[in-house]
C-alpha cells in the first residue's frame, strides 16, 4: 500500500469550509483517507491518502479531484509539505515532496 501525506494550515476563518469539503472528497477511487488534527495546534492538518498500489496513486495524483484538493488548500490555508508514503507491513518509508 502507498500513500499521500499532506500536511497544511487553514486559516481560522476558514475552518468551517474545510471541514465542509472534507465531506465533499470523502468519496474517490483512494482505499483510504483520514484527516488528523495536530494537538495543541488548531488548524495544523495531516491528509494522509492511502492507494493500493503505486499506480494507482499516480493516477489519481493526476485526477482533477487531486488538484482541487491542493486548489481548495491553498484557497483556505497553506500547504506545508506533500509527501508519498509507502506502507510494509510495522515500516513506513517516506519520500519528502515538500513545497
Amino acid at each position: 500500500m502507498v500513500g499521500l501525506e499532506i500536511e497544511f494550515i487553514i486559516h481560522p476563518e476558514k475552518r468551517t469550509e474545510f471541514l465542509q469539503m472534507v465531506d465533499w472528497f470523502a468519496e474517490g477511487e483512494r482505499t483510504e483517507k483520514v484527516v488528523y488534527e495536530q494537538i495543541g495546534t488548531p488548524n495544523c492538518f495531516l491528509w494522509v491518502e492511502r492507494c493500493s498500489s503505486i499506480s494507482a496513486l499516480q493516477d489519481y495524483c493526476r485526477s482533477k479531484k487531486h488538484k482541487a484538493v491542493l486548489g481548495a488548500m491553498d484557497v483556505l490555508g497553506r500547504v506545508v509539505s506533500v509527501n508519498t508514503v509507502a506502507y510494509s507491513g510495522e515500516h513506513t518509508t517516506v519520500a519528502d515532496g515538500t513545497r
